[in-house]
C-alpha cells in the first residue's frame, strides 16, 4: 500500500505541473540510480474514448496497449511503472463502450493495472450517477480539479 501511495503522490505532482509523459515509448537504458532513489517509468494514455478494439489497420486498441505496457513492465520491473490516463476514458466512444455506459472500458483498465486516471470532459456526458458508478467500479483512483458536485452550495463565478 505504501508503494501505491508513493506512486499516487508522484503522479499528482507531475499532473499538477502539467509535464507530459511520452506515451508508451520504449524507455532508454536506465542509468544507475543513486542509493535511496527509485526510478519510475511513466506510461500515459489519454482520449482513449473506449476504443477497446484495434482499428481496421490493426492500430490502437486495448490489447496492443496492454502488450506494450506489459513489455515495459517486464523490462524495468512492474513496481517501477506508473500507468496513467489523462481523461476521456470511455464516452464519445464506439458502441462497445458507449452502449455499456463505459463498464467494459473500466473492466479492461482494471485488468491492465492502471494506477490513476483523471476526469476528462466526456466522463461527465451521462451525469453524476453514471460517473459515480464508473469511479466505484474502478480499481484505481481518479483525480479531478475544478469539479463541482451538482446541488452543492458552491458559488460558480459569473
Amino acid at each position: 500500500m505504501r508503494i501505491r501511495k508513493g506512486k499516487l503522490l508522484i503522479v499528482a505532482v507531475i499532473v499538477a505541473m502539467f509535464i507530459p509523459a511520452a506515451a508508451l515509448a520504449k524507455p532508454p537504458a536506465a542509468a544507475p540510480a543513486a542509493e535511496g532513489t527509485v526510478q519510475i517509468t511513466l506510461l500515459h494514455t489519454n482520449d482513449f474514448h473506449g476504443r477497446l478494439e484495434a482499428d481496421s489497420s490493426g492500430r490502437g486498441g486495448s490489447a496492443n496497449i496492454a502488450g506494450v505496457v506489459n513489455s515495459i513492465r517486464d523490462d524495468v520491473g512492474a513496481g517501477n511503472v506508473a500507468l496513467l490516463d489523462a481523461g476521456d476514458v470511455y464516452f464519445a466512444a464506439p458502441a462497445i463502450s458507449q452502449l455499456l455506459m463505459g463498464e467494459s472500458t473500466i473492466d479492461v483498465y482494471n485488468l491492465m493495472g492502471y494506477d490513476v486516471a483523471t476526469f476528462g470532459n466526456h466522463e461527465f456526458d451521462k451525469g453524476q450517477t453514471e460517473l459515480a458508478a464508473r469511479v466505484g467500479q474502478s480499481d484505481f483512483p481518479w483525480l479531478g480539479a475544478n469539479v463541482v458536485l451538482e446541488g452543492t452550495d458552491w458559488d460558480m463565478p459569473p
